[in-house]
């Protein structure tokens, strides 16, 4: 179909000059041809609407030539000169009915010969064979997977070959393909990839980057899905990466929208760290004042929230490594008393001291359950 033609009509001689053409035609396709549209919905509304600026009936198309549909009766006017029916309905009904004269003897015969040719007829190497689009096991053929007559552990050998060769990028041995050692070849790489996933917390792109595992790693995922393995929810993905220090903790609900002093700072030692609030930067350097070792987030732990009943990870601010104390520093706007209890719960757990620096003043576990919550509009916040 050529280039969709735009037709000027802002004048009413255009208008007549389209009128001409469009009685030229002797049919329809005619018409979408010269306007270069398909009859579609679209090509339709745009004929429809040009002939309704010029006046001119289209209906008359089918009033030129008709013929007589040979299903129904109903006359219509051809697309073509060889055209016997009015619809694609009518078409369908009339080669029905000649493939209901085929005797049911044929049928059998028909049957019989497809059964022949796919039970009986030798096939070197296949399995499986088709009949009528069924997959049906051959008597007495040799599984391709654990090379016996009889499967032993269906649930493996239920595995295409070329889901063994996507293992083999994790080590599996093509070779014990076809034997009974392809059971114990399974389960090996079976626990290499539980270890990888569960013990070390590996994501699928981890391991595709590990393996060198050509395709997209959401393949990963499907192949751990086919071996059994049930992998992480988008939730527990997210916990995972947390822990592992690939994502940043999200703002809280009180912290959004509103405007925190934050930046970079290199402590006494020399190591560059994040400060995400005045309060935090102030801290950082009263301790590089007083020569004390730290680290920023460097630490993550998973607690229990009981206020959302979730698990949830806590990234703490503030690590003094020599005194083994985690601080967290909190302002009116940031503090949350249950959750930092629930968090000190936690750390007190891992074996560390936790405190708090609150507008200044460093509070311990006990001390901070006498804070009172300072409770505020964040709406009215963010338009002053």
């Amino acid at each position: 179909m050529k280039e969709r033609r735009i037709i000027d009509l802002s004048t009413e001689d255009l208008k007549r000059e389209f009128f001409k053409k469009l009685a030229s035609f002797n049919t329809k396709k005619e018409a979408y041809e010269y306007l270069g549209v398909s009859p579609n919905s679209y090509g339709i509304a745009y004929l429809k609407k040009l002939a309704q600026e010029v006046g001119f009936d289209l209906d008359s198309y089918h009033k030129r030539k008709t013929k007589k549909c040979v299903e129904c009766g109903k006359d219509f006017y051809p697309a073509y000169s060889a055209q016997r029916f009015c619809s694609h309905s009518c078409s369908a009904k009339s080669s029905n009915k000649k493939r209901g004269t085929v005797k049911s003897e044929t049928k059998l015969k028909i049957g019989n010969s497809l059964r022949k040719y796919y039970l009986d007829k030798p096939h070197k190497d296949e399995e499986h064979r088709t009949i009528n689009k069924k997959k049906i096991r051959i008597k007495n053929s040799i599984c391709p997977i654990c090379g016996s007559r009889e499967c032993g552990r269906t649930g493996i050998c239920r595995h295409t070959v070329k889901f063994f060769e996507t293992l083999s990028y994790f080590g599996f041995d093509l070779k014990k393909l076809g034997t009974s050692d392809v059971f114990d070849e399974y389960e090996r790489v079976k626990l290499i990839l539980c270890d990888e996933y569960f013990v070390k917390k590996m994501s699928p792109r981890e391991l595709k980057e590990k393996y060198k595992y050509p395709k997209t790693y959401e393949n990963i995922t499907l192949t751990l899905k086919a071996m059994g393995i049930k992998t992480r929810n988008q939730s527990e993905s997210q916990i995972n990466s947390l822990l592992n220090g690939k994502l940043t903790p999200p703002c809280t609900s009180e912290k959004r929208g509103l405007f925190f002093h934050s930046g970079y700072h290199t402590t006494w030692e020399g190591t560059k760290i994040f400060y995400r609030s005045g309060d935090e930067l102030e801290y950082a350097e009263l301790l590089d004042r007083e020569k004390v070792s730290y680290r920023v987030e460097d630490l993550r732990f998973e607690y229990y929230d009981t206020q959302t009943k979730t698990t949830r990870v806590a990234i703490p601010d503030f690590h003094l490594i020599n005194k083994n104390e985690i601080v967290e520093v909190k302002g009116r706007i940031t503090f949350d008393k249950q959750n930092m209890i629930d968090k000190f719960a936690e750390y007190k757990k891992r074996g560390f001291v936790p405190k708090m620096r609150y507008e200044g003043v460093i509070y311990d576990e006990d001390e901070i359950k006498n804070i009172d919550e300072y409770k505020f509009n964040i709406d009215s916040l963010r338009h002053k």
